[in-house]
């Protein structure tokens, strides 16, 4: 049920920002700056068929920052911080990333395509014994659904390819990415 009620209020707001931004595109001019990022929480349990079930928290705090240098073309750039806590990640530790790229958006009837890319630097920060780090390439497609001419709720797919110093390298695609962008 609540899995339903939350997919209803989601379909109300999509529903909402289309009619908006059908008379009102968003701003996306020279100069014009946007603000957004991703807080997320996540629970996780492990229940292995065999010994104990462990469980483990994960909160992702990650704001980006972007300005317009051309219609429809920005320049980026985000930091990340990334906290694991409990038994089920042991002693991983937290993550902390700085990185720039580019994204490009296309207006499709009511709502905007983007296509960004974006290079960087993380490192981690174990309590214990030396930090690592890495380079990473990142990119992302997805949709932002404009409520008003300076506010979009941002959906999208992202994919990361890290590179560590000292282990193994990391392919990840992270499907579900939600937040908002204000423009500015």
């Amino acid at each position: 049920m609540k899995k339903f009620f939350l997919f209803t209020v989601l379909i109300g707001i999509l529903t909402a920002s289309f009619s908006v931004s059908a008379a009102r595109p968003l701003d996306l001019r020279p100069g014009t700056m946007m603000l957004g990022g991703e807080v997320s929480f996540s629970s996780d349990k492990f229940i292995p068929e065999e010994g104990d079930t462990v469980s483990g928290k994960v909160i992702t705090f990650s704001p980006y920052f972007g300005y317009f240098v051309a219609p429809n073309f920005a320049v980026t750039g985000h930091l990340s911080y990334v906290n694991f806590d409990g038994d089920a990640y042991g002693a991983t530790p937290d993550v902390f990333s700085i990185g720039f790229g580019t994204m490009f958006m296309q207006r499709l009837i009511a709502f905007y395509l983007y296509v960004g890319f974006d290079v960087g630097y993380h490192r981690t920060m174990p309590e214990d014994g030396d930090a690592s780090g890495g380079l990473y390439i990142g990119g992302n497609v997805g949709l932002m659904f404009p409520l008003n001419r300076h506010v979009a709720i941002n959906t999208s797919i992202r994919l990361n390819y890290e590179m560590n110093d000292d282990t193994a390298d990391l392919l990840s695609l992270t499907i579900g990415y939600f937040g908002l962008t204000a423009f500015f």
